[in-house]
């Protein structure tokens, strides 16, 4: 990531690679509880140069593991990989699921397992401010504010992209002959499928976790590696679609709360967003009448 230049960001530009591993966030909410505190969904992925993207999943894992950094240790290995940050979502608080269902965090480690290729669209970055200095001029002196770019000659190592992903499921995951031809020949978008299956959140501060809760998180637990977005557009056209976008994960959110897909079946994690349920189960349940009378009623 410290090799983009800022105008991949700003411009948007796009990066093709597969998905090697899913980044575990540490959660530490008590059983029975819910904990809505922004955490994002971070992946490893491996960068694929044109020729790369031709390969399939067997090649692809050959080179992997004959690679420089692969022989080395996995440590190395790791620091050749990039960390994406899904936009606009947020990790879904602990829940339980039944035995016959797919478990918490299933779906996007099958992704990882089938080193399944993406394409992300590079939105933003995210930097750690220096350990000795929670005040942003003192780590980055070179930024007026939070969304303004970096000098590219003092960006900091460790960073995290911000990025919309999308992938070509397996063949197998098609629900038809002509639903799988269709998977392959359009991309899928990744926080599409989280969301509308209760697997993630729509973020409530929008496209990135916001500087205002990193902070916050940052004085509640003195670990806490906090980091600030930099690079992102500020193009009104870029914002006007970043608002669509999340206005389309919101509606699809909704959907999974109506049919109590994923996390939305925990009755904890549903009384703990009681507005959220509370309209979901009126858009279910009410008859046509209700619903004139309630729009009459403003």
């Amino acid at each position: 990531i410290p090799a983009l230049t800022a105008s991949f960001f700003t411009s948007r530009r796009s990066i093709h690679g597969r998905i090697v591993r899913v980044v575990e966030s540490n959660n530490n909410s008590t059983p029975g509880t819910v904990d809505h505190t922004e955490k994002p969904i971070v992946c490893l992925i491996r960068h694929s140069s044109p020729m790369g993207r031709l390969l399939n999943r067997s090649a692809f894992n050959v080179l992997h593991r004959a690679s420089p950094a692969a022989a080395v240790g996995k440590q190395v290995e790791d620091d050749n990989l990039l960390q994406i940050e899904i936009a606009g979502l947020m990790e879904a608080p602990h829940y339980l699921a039944s035995a016959h269902v797919e478990q918490p965090g299933d779906w996007l480690n099958r992704l990882a397992k089938h080193r399944v290729p993406v394409k992300c669209e590079l939105l933003a970055r995210r930097v750690k401010l220096q350990p000795t200095s929670n005040r942003l001029k003192d780590a980055l002196p070179e930024m007026h504010d939070t969304h303004n770019r970096v000098e590219e000659n003092r960006i900091p190592e460790d960073q995290i992209a911000v990025c919309r992903m999308r992938y070509r499921p397996p063949y197998s995951d098609g629900t038809s002959i002509v639903g799988g031809i269709l998977q392959q020949l359009f991309r899928t978008d990744v926080a599409s499928a989280l969301v509308r299956n209760g697997r993630a959140s729509v973020l409530p501060s929008g496209m990135y976790i916001s500087d205002e809760q990193e902070q916050k998180s940052s004085l509640a637990s003195p670990s806490f590696e906090r980091r600030v977005t930099v690079d992102a557009s500020t193009r009104l056209s870029d914002l006007r679609k970043d608002a669509t976008y999340l206005e389309k994960l919101g509606i699809e959110e909704f959907e999974a709360v109506k049919d109590s897909k994923g996390m939305w079946a925990d009755p904890n994690v549903r009384e703990s967003r009681k507005d959220l349920v509370d309209e979901a189960q009126f858009e279910k349940t009410a008859t046509t009448l209700q619903k004139i009378w309630r729009w009459a009623r403003g």
